[in-house]
């Protein structure tokens, strides 16, 4: 008899210690601190290099140090890249300057955490704010927040 209530009690001490992730107060706050974190990680990490040469460049795609690919000089050199009719996404464009671009990169994340925890929660019954509170602390996209890489943007479409 005393094997059975061990294992009884050590169940419900199991679902008493998971008993939080089912407040709503928990996935608020996970939420809340996840938006924080991406905010401070995108105006204290450095820009990435992507990012970095997007605001360097000038109207006509070139950079005031020089060509970036030391074997093929011509690479760099967009009048040399062949056309293929595709278009090219820049998170960062140059007149935006780099607040400009950490602002835009903080505006097109927060938008993927409302996008996601409002799709979600249309077809799941209520776990949109779970879903937003994820995306929110989801590795890469505080990341690439940080670094004002497209990644949010991406995922979006």
């Amino acid at each position: 008899m005393e094997l059975t209530d061990g294992a009884d009690s050590a169940d419900e001490s199991a679902k008493a210690w998971w008993s939080f992730v089912d407040s709503k107060q928990f996935w608020k706050w996970l939420l809340i601190g996840g938006i924080l974190l991406n905010v401070f990680t995108a105006f204290s990490s450095e820009l990435g290099v992507d990012t970095h040469a997007h605001l360097a460049e000038d109207d006509e795609g070139s950079l005031v140090w020089g060509h970036t690919r030391p074997i093929d000089h011509s690479a760099s050199d967009p009048t040399y890249a062949p056309a293929g009719g595709e278009w090219d996404l820049s998170l960062a464009p140059s007149s935006l300057g780099e607040i400009g671009v950490r602002g835009l990169a903080i505006a097109l994340t927060l938008l993927l955490i409302g996008l996601g925890g409002v799709a979600y929660g249309m077809f799941s019954g209520g776990n949109g704010r779970r879903a937003a509170a994820l995306i929110a602390i989801y590795p890469t996209f505080v990341f690439s927040t940080g670094r004002a890489y497209a990644e949010p943007t991406i995922a979006m479409f």
